[in-house]
């Protein structure tokens, strides 16, 4: 038992390593988008801020946890495309399509957020302004697939300098399934589309 909680020990460290990674990722990028409306739009920031409270709890309370379930992580997305709404307004369609069936399956803790940010980054949201992005879930051959899919010009050049959450969630899956999962990335139908397949797995709060 002992030689398992050492060989499981680094593995543990990695993971929070990485989790803790992509939280002040996304902070920052809030409060650089609640900062540039405060003096213009105070209403604005203020519903921004209330949602940002939301965020950061859920990434405290989720952050001795790796896996949680999929209805939490959308909850998380939720808070964040209100942030986003509020800078960009209409011009800004995400769209999220998750079966009843799913939102139960243990995910990755802060795995979509991250994605759909490097969505906005790099597609039409940032570029021109207004843009879609698709978020879908569905069981695949007995597995949970993820899709992120922006409708911009697509990447070009070395796929996994567009940004933090990519390689963050590619070791991320390696280590919690390894050899049991699937990560897909690159352009597709004019956009950039992001493909994560892991096992499915009920979440617990043993996760």
């Amino acid at each position: 038992m002992r030689a398992e909680q050492l060989d499981t020990a680094p593995t543990e460290s990695r993971l929070q390593s990485l989790q803790l990674q992509m939280q002040p990722h996304f902070l920052f990028n809030a409060l650089n988008t609640i900062a540039s409306r405060m003096y213009d739009d105070a209403p604005a920031a203020d519903k921004m801020l209330t949602h940002l409270s939301s965020l950061l709890r859920a990434s405290l309370s989720t952050r001795d946890t790796h896996l949680v379930p999929l209805s939490a992580e959308l909850e998380v997305l939720d808070h964040y495309v209100a942030i986003l709404r509020e800078r960009f307004g209409e011009n800004c369609a995400i769209v999220v399509d998750v079966p009843d069936d799913c939102h139960h399956l243990a995910v990755p803790a802060l795995v979509l957020q991250p994605l759909v940010e490097n969505a906005v980054r790099h597609g039409n949201v940032s570029r021109r302004g207004n843009g879609r992005i698709d978020v879908r879930a569905m069981r695949s051959n007995g597995s949970l697939q993820l899709d992120v899919s922006d409708d911009g010009p697509g990447a070009t050049g070395e796929l996994w300098g567009a940004g933090v959450g990519l390689q963050s969630t590619a070791d991320r899956l390696a280590l919690l399934f390894p050899g049991e999962h699937r990560l897909e990335v690159g352009n597709r139908d004019g956009g950039f589309h992001v493909r994560m397949t892991v096992p499915i797995r009920e979440a617990t709060p043993g996760d």
